[in-house]
């Protein structure tokens, strides 16, 4: 996945203009239109990454060093927004990627450690560390918001699957799909905007639903109009009283 990544990245900057580089899947779906999008991702001149240090991880393998110190491991989403100097930095590493490569796999996540047979193969979630990582060891962490900007709403899965047990993101399907719960997801943070959402179905742009992303975003750039800006509306203005970027 993270090579995958990487191509991905790398075609991306094969065109001198691309300067923002965002990381979707299939199933998100934007919550405001084309040109409040651009205009808040374009504002700021830092990368938006999730990242954090977890005080329980058990994920690190001490292998890693030097290439990689504890000191440094961090852990987010791997839904991303990279500005173009990022970017350039995920496709040149050298160095932090074998790493991960040699390493960050055959691990039993904690949530199977009980099992009576937990020797299958497994990994330690490399899509969840190895950005935010890399930034770190670049000390590159103060150019970046470390927050994402894609929401997903999570749930708790008791039972025990071959893949995963824990937390999964809930799947909205279009009955699911309303428009006060749009405007919920909009208005999750007070000061955290989340640009895009996670996992909606394929139905879900389909018929009423894709009317209510519709007039969900409308209503969110008719209100920022009234309250910021009443006479000349430009969505950077919006941008800026809704978040900050230091």
């Amino acid at each position: 996945m993270l090579q995958a990544e990487r191509l991905l990245l790398q075609e991306a900057l094969r065109d001198p203009l691309n300067q923002r580089f965002i990381l979707l899947s299939d199933s998100c779906i934007p919550l405001y239109n084309f040109r409040y999008i651009y205009d808040y991702v374009m504002f700021c001149q830092k990368s938006f990454v999730d990242s954090f240090k977890d005080a329980h991880d058990v994920r690190y393998n001490h292998k890693m060093a030097p290439a990689i110190w504890k000191e440094k491991w961090r852990k987010g989403s791997q839904w991303f927004v990279l500005i173009r100097k990022h970017a350039v930095a995920v496709v040149k590493d050298s160095t932090v990627f074998p790493v991960f490569q040699r390493y960050c796999k055959r691990i039993a996540l904690p949530e199977f450690a009980a099992s009576a047979n937990n020797n299958w193969n497994s990994n330690c979630i490399p899509d969840e560390h190895y950005l935010q990582t890399l930034l770190a060891m670049r000390n590159l962490e103060k150019e970046i918001e470390p927050r994402g900007v894609t929401y997903s709403q999570w749930k708790s899965a008791h039972q025990h699957t071959m893949d995963r047990r824990g937390w999964h993101p809930i799947t909205f399907d279009a009955a699911k799909t309303t428009l006060e719960a749009i405007k919920g997801i909009q208005l999750h943070g007070a000061n955290v905007v989340a640009l895009m959402a996670k996992r909606f179905r394929a139905t879900c742009l389909l018929g009423n639903s894709l009317e209510v992303l519709a007039l969900a975003s409308l209503s969110k750039h008719l209100n920022m109009r009234n309250e910021f800006c009443p006479t000349d509306y430009h969505p950077v203005y919006t941008v800026q009283d809704n978040f900050t970027c230091q």
